[in-house]
């Protein structure tokens, strides 16, 4: 038994066997919900490299496989970051308890989240593209919606993703002909410029993120959540690590100031529209891209402790997009995203407000300690930078206004349905969102745990400086 097989194998198999449960989506659902918690819980207990059981009947995980000439590693170090991944997609499953339009997610999230923990795998670096776009093709039948009339969103997820494919492929390529080559600065510079190239493509670096807001407007939230923050996560993950192998890279003259760009204008930007923008079902997205900004901000800083910083700001970006993605579903079955919401659903609509200021660096909330450490780091290193920070929060911090006004206002016609007593499902989902709520106050008020759980979750990447 090998590490890869189990975290990486496994997940795709029993994605496809769950498949073929659909005829009973509750064994479906409860089946692919215990997978999702059993791989968590292996990340956490599972040694890798160390014998489990006696002597006798004992046995040990290896770390590597050979596939077709390519080797798949996963050493003990990347245990936490499998943790942080399994764990937030079975925080995300246990929502379609409620949300049973988007059950399909089951299956085909095992599919996807098996593919995506292989490209962090495998080596050469450069095989990784091909894997995620495996994960993109499998993932249209999930996103297409068979009533839907416009999917120009779905087509440019498609286009952007595959795009970005040929430039990381070359990039890697690059990066190996200037490591064999370290006294030709020519290959150096097209490899950071082929990277740069593919990774905008696949995080939506202004202005490359159009397909988000739309494939959200267009998709189950609940669904095009989970796929746009997996994608985004397991990308910068796969950027962590290429700057960490290619050390020459991270210290290259230009390549902090264009992380600080990139990210300072993608913040600023979904910033604005999400303030512009009065649909409130394409906010995720909107965030998305302004989650994907402040990482990129984070990874330019100089020292060591700019990768604590980006793994903090991931823990409370996955837990409130979860909630957040979670109440709009409930508010797009009750036909209330915008007036109303608050007279018909007001523990989702409070769920909606409370995930927006957290991702804005809201004080006392989950977003907050992450938020202010950036803040005081951009402002020793990149006072510039730090301006169109600022700007960016204070517009998603309007936009979170903006759209409270809107939820509490009345709606033209009241909702009958509100007058009578809720379901039980409904009851348990305000319980849900109220151990939500307390969740992200726990966070923000008592940071320290959170922040050890932040520096395991990168322990991996021991090259960076």
């Amino acid at each position: 038994m090998n590490a890869p097989l189990i975290w990486a194998g496994l997940p795709v198999l029993f994605g496809v066997v769950v498949w073929l449960l659909k005829k009973y989506p509750r064994i479906q659902l409860l089946a692919g919900c215990g997978l999702f918690v059993l791989f968590a819980l292996l990340a956490i207990f599972l040694p890798i490299e160390n014998p489990v059981g006696t002597q006798r009947a004992g046995f040990i995980i290896n770390s590597s496989m050979n596939i077709l000439g390519r080797q798949f590693v996963l050493t003990f170090a990347e245990q936490p970051m499998l943790m942080l991944l399994f764990g937030f997609s079975a925080f995300w499953m246990l929502g379609l308890f409620s949300i049973s339009q988007a059950r399909r997610l089951v299956s085909y999230g095992l599919v996807i989240l098996g593919l995506l923990t292989a490209s962090l795998m495998v080596q050469p670096f450069l095989y990784a593209a091909l894997i995620i776009e495996a994960a993109v093709l499998i993932s249209v039948p999930l996103l297409a919606e068979p009533a839907a009339h416009n999917s120009r969103g779905l087509v440019r997820f498609i286009i952007f993703l595959s795009l970005a494919v040929p430039f990381t492929l070359l990039a890697g390529w690059a990066a190996n002909l200037a490591e064999a080559n370290p006294a030709n600065g020519m290959f150096q510079i097209r490899a950071a410029i082929l990277l740069a190239l593919g990774f905008s493509f696949m995080l939506g670096v202004f202005p490359l993120f159009t397909w988000m807001p739309m494939l959200s407007e267009e998709t189950h939230p609940f669904i095009s959540g989970f796929l746009l923050n997996l994608l985004s996560v397991v990308i910068l993950f796969l950027g962590v690590r290429f700057l960490n192998t290619y050390g020459w890279l991270r210290t290259m003259a230009g390549v902090p100031n264009a992380l600080q760009i990139a990210g300072g204008f993608m913040i600023i930007s979904a910033g604005l529209w999400a303030g512009f923008d009065r649909k409130l079902i394409r906010l995720p997205a909107y965030l998305n891209v302004f989650q994907n900004g402040l990482a990129l901000v984070a990874l330019s800083l100089r020292g060591a402790s700019p990768l604590i910083l980006f793994s903090a700001l991931l823990i409370p970006r996955l837990i409130m997009t979860g909630y957040l993605c979670l109440a709009l579903s409930v508010l797009e079955r009750k036909q209330v995203l915008g007036k109303g919401a608050f007279a018909a659903q007001p523990f989702a609509a409070v769920m909606v407000l409370v995930s927006i200021f957290s991702m804005s660096g809201f004080p006392l909330l989950a977003g907050f300690p992450s938020m202010l450490l950036l803040i005081e780091r951009l402002g020793q290193q990149a006072p510039a930078i730090l301006l169109l920070v600022a700007l960016g929060l204070i517009a998603l911090i309007g936009a979170g206004i903006r759209h409270m006004i809107s939820m509490v206002t009345p709606a033209a016609e009241p909702d009958t349905q509100s007058l009578f007593t809720e379901p039980a499902s409904s009851v348990l989902l305000n319980i849900y969102f109220t151990a939500g709520i307390l969740v992200c106050l726990i966070i923000g008020l008592f940071p320290s745990r959170f922040m050890l759980a932040a520096e395991e979750i990168v322990r991996a990447f021991q090259n960076w400086q």
